[in-house]
C-alpha cells in the first residue's frame, strides 16, 4: 500500500516508486491512497498492477475500499497529520483525518 504525501499529482512519483519496487523485487497489485491529491472521492484508491519492472498503467482501475483498507489508510493519516498540511481537503474534512473517523465516499 503506498499513501500520498502530498496534493501532487500521481504522475508526478511513478518512475521514484517504480524504482522502489524493483530494488526490493517486487510483483504484484499495489494499492494507492489518493487521499491528499484526489480528497475523499471516489477515485481515492486506485489498484495497478506492478510486473517487476514497471506498472501497468492501461490497467489501473479505482476500487471501493473495503474495512481494513479504511482503518489502514485513516490510521497512517492520522499518526502523520502534518501531511495534511499539504492537501486538497477542506478543514472540516481534515479535522476529521485527523480524529480518525474521515470515511471514504
Amino acid at each position: 500500500m503506498v499513501f500520498s504525501t502530498s496534493f501532487e499529482r500521481l504522475d508526478h512519483h511513478l518512475s521514484d516508486l517504480e524504482q522502489r519496487f524493483k530494488e526490493k523485487k517486487y510483483k504484484g497489485k499495489v494499492i494507492i491512497d489518493l487521499l491528499l491529491s484526489n480528497g475523499n472521492s471516489n477515485n481515492r484508491y486506485v489498484e495497478i498492477n506492478f510486473n517487476g519492472l514497471e506498472f501497468e498503467i492501461k490497467q489501473a482501475k479505482t476500487i471501493q475500499p473495503n474495512s481494513e483498507l479504511e482503518r489502514i489508510s485513516i490510521t497512517f493519516y492520522k499518526k502523520n497529520p502534518e501531511l495534511l498540511d499539504n492537501c486538497t481537503l477542506n478543514h472540516a474534512q481534515q479535522f476529521l483525518v485527523k480524529k480518525g473517523i474521515l470515511k471514504p465516499k
